[in-house]
């Protein structure tokens, strides 16, 4: 009799199918080779091995391996304040408001 297949638990499963960005597993790969020591040139080698055509740049690697080294802990992006698209948007309508009333006026 052949042996049985052992089935996954049901936390297992949601784990095995949930899919991470390639840039973020990447990311966690760069902290990881960090943490284990390995320096930025593995670190390079293991992601191009693994990632193929997906690959960060060696430059890439080698920058998010310093920051790594420098501290930084999230492997997420870093919010980036700059104009709000909210106000883009309102002073777009203004303005098309303003040269309405303007064509009025001058025809």
């Amino acid at each position: 009799m052949p042996p049985k297949e052992r089935q996954p638990k049901a936390e297992q499963t949601a784990a095995m199918s949930m899919r991470v960005p390639h840039k973020l597993a990447q990311r966690i790969c760069v902290w990881f080779s960090m943490k284990t020591g390995d320096p930025p040139a593995i670190s390079h080698q293991k992601i191009q091995e693994a990632f193929q055509g997906n690959a960060y740049s060696k430059s890439m690697i080698f920058r998010w391996h310093k920051d790594f080294r420098e501290g930084r802990s999230k492997v997420g992006d870093l919010f980036r304040g700059g104009n709000k698209t909210a106000r883009t948007f309102d002073n777009m309508v203004t303005c098309a408001k303003s040269l309405d009333e303007d064509r009025k006026k001058n025809n």
